[in-house]
This record gives C-alpha cells, structure tokens and sequence, in this order.
C-alpha cells in the first residue's frame, strides 16, 4: 500500500493543474473532446445509455462521432460530469478528471505488470517513468489532450501482464487478457493496430519454449475473444466509413507520408521539432538500460525479457520511419494510425521494463555515471513537460498569441472534427481549412437561424407553402406537426446522415428523406395536409451486428469463466 500510495503522489505532482482547472484548454484536441464528452454525458443523464448521434455537436446540427470514436474515454469523463453538475457547466473539469483518473490508472497497472518481474522499489521506479515518459505526459496529455490515447496507456500494462499470465497457464488469464483487449479496442483504434503485433510476439516470445506456439495461440483467442466483446463499437466505426468524411482527411491532412521520423527539422522548437528530440531522448535512454541488462544482468529471465522489449523499440523505431514505407502502402488499415509517430507509444513501455529491470544495477556505486547520466535525461523530461504544459492552460499565464485565443474561444461553442462529418454536407470541402473557417461554415449554414428547426421551401407571394412545427426532439428521433396546403419540400436544419427514416406518424406511410443541397441538411418531400411526421435514426444494421457478436461474445466469456474451466489454466506450471 505505501508503494501505491507513492505512486498515486507521484501522478498528483505532475497532473495536478487537470483537478484545479480540467484538461488544459489550448491543448490541440481538449475543444473536441470537451464538448464530445459534454454531450455524451448529458444523452446519457436523459437514459440513453450508448450516444452515437451527438445532437448538440456542430452548433447544433448534429454529428455522427459516436458511431467512430471509441467510448471508453468519454465514458469516464460523463461520470464526472454528472457528479460536478452546474459547477461544471462547460465540462472542462469533467474531462480533465477523467484523464487524471487516466494517468493515476495507467501507473497502478503499470506497477503491477512490472512488480511480476521485480522488487517492489525497482516496479515504483519503472512505474514512475512510464507516467513521466515525455510521449505519455508532455505530448500527449498536455501539448494534445488526446484523451483517448491517454486512457489506452491504462490498458497496455494489464494486457501484457495477461499474457504474462497466460504463459503461466493461470487460470484466469485467458478472460482477463480478453477483457482488457477488448477495452483497448473501445479506447483508441490506432493503439490497437499499433500493439497488436506486440501481443502477439509476447506470447510466442516470454512463453517457454515448448509452451511458445500454445501460449501464441491462446493469446491470439484471448484477441479474438476481446474483439468480438468490443463488436458493439467496432463494426459500426469499421463497416459505416462511407457515411463520413474519414476517408478523405486520412489521405489528406492526416496522411501518414508528412510524419515520418526522418524529415526535415527547422530551427524552431514546434511540435515536429518536439517528438524528435524527445524520440532521441528515449531511444537514447532505453538504449543505455538495455546495454546495461545485457552486459551485466545474470538472470537468464531478465535477459530474455529485456532482449524482447528491445525488440519492441526497434520495431517502434522501423514503424516511424520510411524504412516501413511498404508495410504503410500495402497495409491499407495502418493509414488509420495516421501519424507514424504514435509508434511512440511503444517505447514507452520499454523504458519501463528496463528501468524496473536495471533499477538494481543503476544503485550500485560502479554504475553512477550511468545512473546520473540516465537521471539527466529524466530531469530534461520533466523540464520539458513543465515548459509545454504551462502555456496550455490560460489559466496558468501562458503566453499565447491572440490570433489562437480567438480560434480557441470561437470554436469551444461550436466544435466539429472534420473527419467525423457527413458526406453530405458542404463542410467537408473546407477540411484543409483552419478551424475558424470551418465555424463561420457553420454560421453561414444557419444564416442567424436556429439548429434544430424545421421550415417549407418559400413559395410565391400568393402561395403558402405550409409550416411545420417541432413538437420534441431527441437526439435520434424528432417529432414535427406538419400544415402543408400542397406537397412540398421541408428541410430540417440538421445534418443528414445515411440512416435517417421518416414517416407518418398515424399511418406508418414512409417519407423520402435525402440531403439538402448543399448544405447537407434533412430534406424531406411530404404530401399535402395536416398531421404530424416522425423523422428518426434507428438501430442501424451494423448496430444490431455488433450488440448481438458482442452478446455472443460475452456468453462465451462468461461459459468459459463458469462452466469449462479447462484442467490446463486452473493452476500454474
């Protein structure tokens, strides 16, 4: 208990700014993710229990992202949400709880994975690096406030422990690796594809030889297992990319060609510039651990361990750079990682391992020059968090330029990911655009009007061409009365989305209902007379696949936790 609650002091003293004043405010994606975040949990506060249409995102016209972008992150952040209340009304606190309950999370497993190897001090020294890793904490806490990338470092030490296990043959190893997979895959995509590969050779890999190809095999069941559990989102975000814009901005913008490892570098210290030179600190720090467990570790175990986490590095190292250009053209779901150097993400938990694996060697008196010159780099680490985090938070006295305050306070009211639009609507042409541009789209789409509202095509002077009234809207179902004197062309001002329906409230007769053009708004062509419409997005196809692999998936689970129980995982070899 007192090496957690060290831990859990540690994680105060470098997190501490998200309990006062909530993720940092300037930080590239906390906008989105607040404002994700602040309507998801208040759909879930009106009992729907899984929001994927965000009805309040884009001004109020409404965004998909939810069918896309994993849960698990936005789930954390709507129980603060809810418990704040009107303290909060913005959200930011809520989310900045939520990725403080991250990083404390992350270093509780972290030191439970390493403590199956080590000491206790050496896993609280391994731990502490894995909170402190610049990747982990400058980059992607409070330069970008990827609150999902940061919730998917609390799974990767539980997973590996699981395999750990499952090498073990423990018994409850095999359940436990699918859960956790399956948690990675409702946090962060690009994570999962990343890590993948690592799961896998970690169980070929730590196994012992003549259990390799068994313990391979059961872990890549675990995956399996895990995926289909997390087939509630998954096939949603993987079968309904046609319905947005995803595929263009990760060609585009996003396109993994501009990101590589080895690229130019200017004189400046922007974020390129950043995570190259903390890319060589980490490489630089892993590669002088690793040395030191090769050379002079005399555990056969340690040995084999470090090797592979010094593989992990190198594989990481490959993956950001263009030496694996073929593997980025021919492997056409790594396009979704977008940025080789999330790879980043890797090295992190080899520094980790072998820090928690040297920590014995770094104490002894012959290695201090190592042990200090290892300590340097850590000091330049927090330097370096401590110089970025601070100009995130405005609160903190941060020095930024007008030009981004006013971008930054535009779009907090009206946020939209431009990869998370409907195809339909005009929008999407203006991805390449700045932000600010894309808000006064939005604006030039209501033209003063509210979201959220319905209207008739005007007629001539001496036509009327009918009203319509909205009665209630919920975020997947609106319902309108409708006084149309002659058929006629009704627009809702909020984004069409492959999937709307509508229909007659009364008689159940179906209503054509496409995009404007080009605004992407709901159009509907309704027939003449007075009644009331029912315009709704229903379970889709993908939606009811996903429930029924993932309850499937869960009865397995659950037969094979109660009811099997195979002879082989009930005890440890």
């Amino acid at each position: 208990m007192l090496h957690l609650a060290l831990l859990g002091a540690f994680v105060f003293l470098f997190c501490w700014p998200l309990l006062f004043h909530g993720i940092p405010e300037l930080a590239d994606d906390a906008i989105a993710h607040v404002a994700w975040d602040k309507s998801f949990s208040s759909q879930i506060a009106a009992g729907e229990w899984y929001p994927r249409w965000l009805a309040e995102a884009n001004d109020g016209l409404g965004s998909p992202v939810f069918f896309y972008y994993p849960p698990v992150a936005s789930y954390a952040s709507s129980a603060f949400g809810i418990l704040f209340g009107a303290r909060d009304p913005d959200g930011w606190l809520a989310t900045g709880y939520g990725c403080f309950l991250a990083m404390l999370l992350s270093a509780i497993g972290a030191f439970f994975w390493l403590r199956e190897h080590v000491s206790e001090q050496a896993a609280l020294a391994g731990a502490a690096i894995y909170v402190i890793a610049p990747y982990h904490l400058a980059v992607d806490l409070y330069v970008r406030g990827a609150t999902a990338e940061v919730w998917s470092f609390v799974w990767l030490p539980l997973i590996l422990l699981s395999v750990e296990a499952l090498a073990r043959r423990w018994r409850w190893a095999f359940p436990a690796l699918a859960v956790a997979y399956a948690l990675l895959a409702m946090t962060h995509l690009p994570t999962v594809v990343i890590f993948s590969p690592v799961i896998v050779a970690a169980g070929l890999f730590l196994a012992e030889r003549k259990q390799a190809i068994s313990t391979g095999l059961r872990t890549i069941g675990a995956m399996v297992l895990g995926a289909g559990l997390a087939a509630i989102y998954l096939i949603p975000a993987m079968f309904d990319q046609w319905k947005i814009n995803i595929g263009y901005v990760v060609s585009s913008i996003f396109n993994f060609r501009y990101q590589w490892f080895f690229r130019p570098i200017g004189w400046g210290l922007d974020f390129p510039e950043r995570m190259t030179l903390m890319n060589v600190t980490m490489f630089a720090f892993i590669g002088v651990l690793l040395w030191l467990c090769l050379r002079y570790g005399t555990d056969r175990a340690v040995r084999r361990v470090a090797i592979f986490y010094g593989g992990v590095t190198v594989f990481a190292f490959v993956f950001m750079s263009q030496l694996s250009y073929p593997f980025w053209v021919t492997i056409g779901d790594l396009r979704f990682v977008q940025f080789p150097w999330r790879f980043s993400v890797l090295p992190v938990l080899s520094a980790a391992m072998l820090t928690a694996l040297s920590f014995s060697l770094l104490k002894m008196p012959r290695w201090r020059f190592v042990a200090i010159t290892l300590a340097v780099l850590v000091a330049a680490w927090i330097g370096t968090t401590l110089w970025v985090a601070r100009p995130e938070f405005s609160a903190l006295g941060g020095h930024v330029t007008p030009a981004t305050t006013m971008a930054r306070s535009q779009e907090r009211s009206r946020p939209g990911t431009c990869e998370y639009l409907p195809v339909t609507t005009v929008i999407t042409q203006s991805c390449t655009n700045p932000a600010y541009l894309r808000i006064l789209g939005l604006e030039y789409l209501l033209a003063g009007n509210a979201a959220k509202s319905a209207f008739f095509a005007a007629g001539s002077a001496d036509q009327n061409s009918g009203v319509a009234t909205v009665l209630d809207w919920k975020p997947r179902r609106v319902l309108l009365n409708v006084d149309a004197p002659e058929a006629g062309v009704l627009t809702l001002r909020h984004f069409y989305y492959a999937g709307w329906s509508a229909r007659v409230a009364a008689t159940g007769e179906a209503i054509p209902i496409g995009p404007s053009t080009p605004a992407g708004f709901m159009q509907l062509s309704v027939p003449q007379g007075k009644y009331e419409i029912v315009v709704e997005l229903p379970t889709q196809p993908t939606e009811k696949a996903g429930r029924l692999i993932s309850l499937i998936s869960l009865a397995g689970l659950v037969a094979f936790v109660v009811f099997l129980k195979p002879r082989t995982l009930l005890t440890r070899d």
